[in-house]
C-alpha cells in the first residue's frame, strides 16, 4: 500500500538517465502492466485536442530498465529479463503516432531508471498518474484488473466493476486492519485491491451479471455494488448461500417484489426496494443514510441497509413493512459495522481452520470442529 510520496518507499540514489531514441525504438519498449485503456484514451477530445497541437513534452517519455529480473506475480510465464525496458508513460502518444504518423517527432528524449523488481514497476507508472482524478479511477481498474486478470484469462469489461470506489469500500468491510475506509487509491494500491478481490469479480461479471434473469429495472449504484464485492467473501465458502445473494441482486435489478404475501410478511428484495427507493426522496429515511459512497456516517448506513437485506435474504428471513429503523437499532452502530466485525470472526475462524489443516493434515471441515 505504498504511494510514491511514501517515506517507505525510496528509489535511493537512483536518478533518470537522459537519451535519444527513434520511432522503432520507442515502438519497442514493453507496455506498463498497470497501463490504462489506450485504445479509449486517444478517443476522449481533451487528448485529441492536446496532441494536434505541438508541444515540446510530447517529445519526453519514462521508461523503466530491469535491472534485477523477476516474475510477473500473476502471470507464471511471464519474466520480466535484465535490459528489458518498460514505459512509464507515453502509452497513448505512441498509439496516437502509430494512427497519425505525419504529426510524429523525429526523435525522442528518453528517460529511463533501473527497476528491480514489480513494486518499483508499478510505482513507475503511478510516478505519472494522480490518485485523485475522478475521471482516471475507471482507467486505474483497468489498468489494474489488466496486469492481474488477463494473465488469468479474465477480462474485466462490465461497467459496474470498473469504478474504483466499491473497491476501496468493500476492502475496509473486509480486511479493515489492511484499508482504510475510502482511502482514494492510486495505480499501485489498485493492483492490490483487484489481488484482493479477483474472485469476486470473476463471479459477479461471469456468474451473476452476465446471467439472463438480470433485470435492468433498478440500477445498481455503487453503495450495492460494494456490499456485493464484501458479501462474496461472507458467503463464498456456503454455496447455497451464496446462490442466495446472487438472487436476491437478480431480484432486485428486475424490480421483483414479493406483492400479497398471505402472512402479510415480505422478503428482503422487497423490504430493500421499499425503502432504497426512498433515496431519490428530499429528505430519506433517516436509517438508509444517502445512498452515496463518501467518509461519512450517512454512507455508513447506506452500506449497511444493503447488507443488512442481503443478509436477510440469505437467512429467508420476512418482515412486515415499515419496521426499517428497527433493523438498525445495534447498539447505537449502523449494521454496517456490526457486519464488518462479524465478517473479522469469520475471517479469524478460517485462518483457524486452515492454520489446523496445514499442521495436522486434516479437512477444513474436520478442523472446524477442533477450532470451536
Amino acid at each position: 500500500m505504498l504511494d510514491v510520496t511514501d517515506t517507505d518507499f525510496s528509489w535511493g540514489d537512483r536518478e533518470f538517465s537522459p537519451r535519444t531514441v527513434d520511432w522503432n525504438t520507442y515502438l519497442g519498449f514493453s507496455d506498463n502492466p498497470v497501463q490504462r485503456d489506450t485504445d479509449a484514451k486517444i478517443e476522449e477530445d481533451s487528448f485529441k485536442k492536446k496532441m494536434r497541437t505541438y508541444h515540446p513534452t510530447h517529445r519526453v517519455i519514462y521508461t523503466g530498465v530491469i535491472a534485477q529480473e523477476f516474475i510477473h506475480p500473476t502471470d507464471a510465464n511471464k519474466t520480466y529479463k535484465v535490459g528489458e525496458e518498460v514505459l512509464g508513460d507515453g502509452h497513448s502518444r505512441r498509439l496516437w503516432y502509430e494512427n497519425n504518423p505525419h504529426s510524429k517527432p523525429k526523435d525522442f528524449l528518453c528517460l529511463s531508471i533501473p527497476i528491480n523488481n514489480w513494486e518499483e514497476l508499478v510505482m513507475l507508472y503511478r510516478l505519472f498518474d494522480s490518485p485523485f482524478d475522478v475521471e482516471d479511477s475507471e482507467d486505474r481498474i483497468f489498468g489494474a484488473a489488466r496486469a492481474v486478470l488477463r494473465p488469468l484469462g479474465v477480462s474485466l469489461k462490465d461497467k459496474r466493476l470498473l469504478k474504483s470506489s466499491p473497491y476501496e469500500y468493500a476492502a475496509n468491510l473486509v480486511y479493515p486492519d489492511e484499508f482504510k475506509r475510502g482511502e482514494t487509491s492510486t495505480n499501485h494500491t489498485a493492483v492490490t485491491l483487484i489481488k484482493y478481490f479477483k474472485d469476486a469479480i470473476t463471479w459477479l461479471q461471469d456468474e451473476v451479471f452476465a446471467d439472463k434473469e438480470m433485470g435492468k429495472k433498478q440500477k445498481l449504484n455503487n453503495v450495492i455494488i460494494t456490499a456485493l464485492l464484501a458479501s462474496y467473501y461472507r458467503y463464498a465458502h456456503e454455496p447455497l448461500k451464496l446462490a442466495l445473494v446472487k438472487e436476491w441482486v437478480i431480484k432486485v435489478s428486475g424490480d421483483k417484489t414479493n406483492h400479497d404475501p398471505d402472512d402479510g410478511k415480505y422478503n428482503a428484495v422487497t423490504l430493500f426496494l421499499d425503502g432504497w427507493k426512498t433515496i431519490s426522496d428530499d429528505r430519506p429515511l433517516y436509517c438508509l443514510g444517502s445512498g452515496i459512497l463518501q467518509t461519512n456516517f450517512r454512507s455508513e448506513v447506506s452500506e449497511g441497509f444493503v447488507l443488512l437485506h442481503i443478509d436477510k435474504y440469505v437467512a429467508g428471513e420476512t418482515n412486515k413493512r415499515q419496521t426499517h429503523p428497527d433493523y438498525m437499532k445495534v447498539e447505537k452502530k449502523s449494521y454496517r459495522n456490526k457486519w464488518q466485525e462479524d465478517m473479522g470472526d469469520i475471517l479469524l475462524t478460517k485462518k483457524r481452520s486452515e492454520a489446523l489443516e496445514s499442521a495436522f493434515n486434516i479437512t477444513t471441515t474436520e478442523a472446524s470442529k477442533v477450532s470451536l
